[in-house]
Parts: C-alpha cells; structure tokens; sequence
C-alpha cells in the first residue's frame, strides 16, 4: 500500500486571517513521506503535491482535513477530501474522546518533545528561514510517522489530560 504522510506549514496564520479563512494562509512548505523517500515542496510546486498525493493508497496526516486540505483547496478545484485519507486526529477525537495537540501525543507516547508550533513556522516563513522551515515541517511529519507505527504495533496511543494524567486509549489501523 502506498501510504503518503503529509504535513504543510503556512505563510500566515489565524491572527493574520481568522480562523474561517484558512485556505487564505497560503502554504510556505509540505513534507510527503513514503516508504522511498522524503520531499519537501514550497507553494510554486502544489500542483505536483497535489498530484503525489492522488496517487497515494492512503494519505495520513494530524488534523489534515481540517487544515492542511483547506489550506491547498486555494491551490485547486478538485475535492481533497475524497482523497483515501488517515486523520489521526479525528481517531484521538473519537477514542480519546478530546482534541489533543501533537506535542501532546509526541510527549505521552514517545517521550519525543516537540519543542514549538505551528505559529512559529509562519514566524520562520515571515523571516526567510527556509532551512529550518522545512526542518520544523519534517520534524512534524517524523513524529506523526512515529506515532502512526507505533499505534500499529501496539494498538493504542497515549495522552496527557490537563491534570498531568497520562492514559492510553485505542488505535486502529486504518483498513486497506
């Protein structure tokens, strides 16, 4: 099964533009991960990422329908969402039973710490930092990658509540 981890960071953020504009942030970079390789792209070549990942048997991502395929709806007319698609988040929703960050998910169950957000990538963007740009994107698609194996082998992630509490709950592997 070709399986496409996927990740985008912005030029803007909801500060800039609100929450109901997302597709108005424009992307900065995405990172594709599969099984050969890794690839970063920047907005001149979304129509390439867009046909990478029609490709794909199933496209994984945090929050990705969500975000990052509103984010691209500004780049195309087709519907992302009819993509065969993981949405991690939507599984933690639904089990764990609350929206979780991935910082969250990254700590609880790897002991890996994701030391910034998502509005640090746009700071990075705003500055010129392409390098450590597309380091913070990948970096984000490696502990979703992580995780999503993880789930795999072990049938569950875990979570820290707002109390410090750590608890596990069930991952299912998406079917074929």
């Amino acid at each position: 099964m070709n399986k496409i981890f996927f990740d985008l960071e912005t030029q803007k953020s909801n500060v800039d533009v609100g929450w109901r504009n997302v597709k108005d942030m424009k992307m900065s970079v995405a990172i594709t991960f599969d099984d050969i390789h890794t690839a970063h792209v920047g907005e001149e070549s979304v129509p390439g990422l867009i046909e990478r990942l029609k490709r794909a048997d199933l496209v994984i991502g945090y929050s990705i329908k969500l975000f990052d395929y509103k984010v691209l709806s500004a780049y195309t007319d087709f519907d992302l969402w009819s993509l065969p698609t993981f949405d991690l988040l939507e599984q933690v929703q639904q089990e764990y039973g609350v929206r979780v960050p991935l910082s969250n998910l990254a700590w609880s169950t790897l002991r890996e710490k994701k030391d910034v957000d998502g509005l640090h990538a746009v700071q990075l963007f705003k500055e010129g930092k392409t390098k450590e740009l597309v380091e913070y994107c990948y970096n984000d698609v490696e502990i979703l990658r992580k995780l999503y194996a993880f789930g795999c082998k072990n049938g569950y992630l875990m979570a820290m509540d707002k109390f410090g509490h750590i608890s596990s709950f069930d991952f299912y592997e998406p079917e074929p």
